[in-house]
């Protein structure tokens, strides 16, 4: 069990977050995250595998590279990431600017550490995310000539933490400057 963090300041708050994303494991809650698209008629959410910061702070996510979140990304490169965490009641929102990396040095940086485990089917079926299927065998049908491997690279622009407390919840926002981050309590 984690022991829940009693957020006292912006700085503190600041802090913990970026340290808690660094080095969050697939066993914390926050290995799964909503990530929220633009589309034609609503709000695209889909819960994808957070796979960490790069060496630039970016939020790391990967994907086959035809599905609905990369032609969405594409049209509209802003997105949203909803992380929740039930053992210590955070919420952590945050914006972001997507960069799309499909057969470049970026992706085939990460494709070489995706290949020597089990993942690597995950972006090789022969059948498109959302593709309809006769049969459901077909899904599991992989090429490992051809694959699909894209990784979206994140950039926030805007955090925001809410932390659900007995004695009155605490919401905080930050905004990327032009030089720094601002920051403020906010009501939650």
């Amino acid at each position: 069990m984690r022991k829940i963090t009693q957020y006292t300041s912006l700085d503190f708050i600041w802090k913990d977050v970026w340290n808690t994303l660094a080095s969050s494991s697939a066993r914390h809650p926050f290995h799964q995250v909503v990530l929220a698209t633009h589309t034609a008629k609503a709000p695209g959410l889909r819960t994808v595998i957070f796979r960490g910061l790069d060496e630039q702070k970016r939020l790391k996510v990967f994907t086959d590279y035809r599905s609905s979140k990369v032609l969405e990304l594409k049209k509209y490169p802003e997105a949203s990431l909803l992380f929740y965490d039930p053992e210590v009641r955070i919420q952590l929102k945050i914006n972001v600017q997507v960069q799309i990396h499909y057969d470049d040095q970026v992706s085939q940086q990460y494709w070489k550490q995706v290949q020597q485990g089990r993942g690597w089917k995950d972006y090789s079926s022969v059948a498109s995310p959302g593709m309809i299927l006769q049969d459901p065998t077909y899904a599991y049908e992989w090429s490992q000539e051809e694959q699909q491997f894209c990784v979206l690279l994140m950039r926030a622009t805007e955090v925001e933490v809410l932390q659900l407390r007995k004695q009155g919840h605490l919401r905080a926002k930050f905004e990327r400057g032009e030089e720094q981050w601002k920051q403020c309590w906010i009501a939650p």
